[in-house]
């Protein structure tokens, strides 16, 4: 594994303006244009997720069925730090066990590492698709024009 920031595909990097010829793989493939649907196996809430997920990146332009095994990849990993964090609210982040010696000892849940885990991988997935405030702030909408710079037509 290379040492560095992950390369940004083309589609981000036209949405972002900083998309150069020089530097274009002229046999990348192109996102498929047809939105993405979820898969039959997924259950009900991760579909709802899933749905939520598709509609704000079709919002910003760029929903294709080529997106859709890292869709599936966020909307699970978002229920599960749902699920994670209904368990913590109900049991508490620690229960009561029996140390070796007899006495009573106080752990954390596991659930509460669990959730960190698939917090954390949610939140790199949400960042591929620029729905997160920092990645967000890096894509320019499509149809949204540049303003104008003060500094326009100077010296030229």
């Amino acid at each position: 594994m290379t040492a560095g920031r992950r390369p940004l595909p083309e589609w981000a990097k036209k949405l972002k303006g900083t998309l150069r010829k020089n530097r274009q793989n002229p046999q990348a493939p192109d996102p498929v244009k047809k939105k993405p649907s979820p898969p039959r196996w997924l259950p009900p809430k991760e579909k709802k997720i899933f749905r939520q997920l598709v509609k704000k990146v079709d919002e910003q332009g760029y929903a294709s069925k080529s997106h859709e095994e890292m869709l599936t990849l966020a909307a699970l990993r978002l229920a599960e730090v749902e699920r994670f964090t209904e368990t913590l609210d109900e049991k508490g982040y620690t229960y009561e066990a029996t140390g070796s010696t007899g006495q009573k000892i106080l752990k954390e849940r596991p659930e509460r590492v669990m959730r960190a885990e698939a917090a954390k991988h949610a939140q790199a997935l949400l960042a591929e698709f620029g729905l997160s405030p920092s990645s967000m702030g890096k894509v320019k909408a499509p149809g949204k024009k540049q303003p104008k710079s003060e500094w326009e037509g100077f010296g030229g």
